[in-house]
Formats: C-alpha cells, structure tokens, sequence
C-alpha cells in the first residue's frame, strides 16, 4: 500500500493535463534547485512518507523507523499550517467549503499526536512504527478529503493525483493493524 501511495506522484495533478507532480518537481529542480526542494518537500510530502514506509517495512532499522516517524511530524505540520492558513483567511474568503472541518482536524490531531507521542503514560507499544504509519495515513486522508470537497462541484477538476493519493492513504491506513 505505501508503493501505491508513492506511486501517486506520477498521476496528473490537473484534469485535461499530463503534468505531474513528479514533472512539477524536476522543473522546478532544472530552474533553481532550493524552489524545487521546498515544492518537494512540502506537495509531496505524502509520497516521500510512503517511500520511508516501504522502506521501513523491508528493513525494519531504527534509521528506518526515525525516517517514517520525521516525515509523519512534518505532515501533521503541514496540516497544521492548512489549518492556520483557513483560520486566518477565514473572515476574508467565502470560497473555502467546511472551514471549520480543517481547522478542528488540524486541532485535535496535533493535541493527539502530541499527547501519544510525549506522554509518558502512553507504553511504548502504543507508540511504535505502526501507529506513526497509521497516523501518517490518516493526516493524508483526512487533508486530501477535505481538498476534494473543495473541488466537488466546481468547473475545473483535479486530476487524479489527487483522488489517487487519497485513496492509496486510506488504503495505507486501513491495511495497517491497529495496536495491541
């Protein structure tokens, strides 16, 4: 599930278009490599995660595991910062659908994700790879969900990028044990 997800970064990311994220990236790359990196980092922080995850569940190290659970707590930033980004424009745009959703999402996750990762009352078990997997999915599947209620109902489409990533996340999350 965590190739599939990787995968996504070839689909198109506009409907009607053969562009690509993984061809956005390279061009950006070719113009200034500091651009292409932040755009890297931040649109496809989904599918770096799923590459950390594949490559976590062959290997199974601790640079492995390090890998998976950095890359988790960059993409609950990045939903955080969805999330204050809605916040602040919130009194100036009537354009964004269920703004409140992002905002409560990124709220109650980040408190969560905190609380399981710095309580010392959490065991260990309940902090493992496996939940920073599940936890990765799940930010990337509630995120993208609620882009694509942006885009429901609109004249311009995503491509499937966009559809793709969310359905490879769910997959992810859902295939994924939950603890013990």
């Amino acid at each position: 599930m965590a190739a599939a997800l990787a995968a996504t970064v070839a689909l198109p990311v506009v409907a009607d278009d053969d562009g690509t994220l993984l061809g956005e990236i390279r061009k950006l790359f070719a113009k200034d490599w500091l651009s292409g990196l932040l755009f890297a980092v931040v649109f496809a922080a989904p599918q770096a995660f799923a590459l950390a995850v594949a490559f976590a569940s062959r290997t199974g190290g601790s640079y492995a595991a390090g890998a998976v659970r950095a890359w988790v707590t960059l993409l609950q930033t990045e939903v955080v910062l969805v999330g204050l980004l809605v916040l602040h424009g919130l009194d100036k745009s009537d354009d964004v659908r269920a703004p409140l959703a992002i905002i409560g999402f990124a709220l109650v996750s980040a408190l969560f994700f905190g609380y399981r990762v710095a309580s010392p009352s959490v065991p260990a078990h309940r902090r493992d790879t496996g939940f920073f997997v599940r936890w990765g999915a799940l930010l990337v599947v509630g995120l993208f969900a609620w882009l694509e209620l942006q885009w429901f109902g609109r004249e311009s489409a995503p491509g499937l990028w966009l559809h793709g990533t969310l359905a490879a996340a769910f997959a992810l999350a859902a295939s994924v044990p939950r603890d013990r």
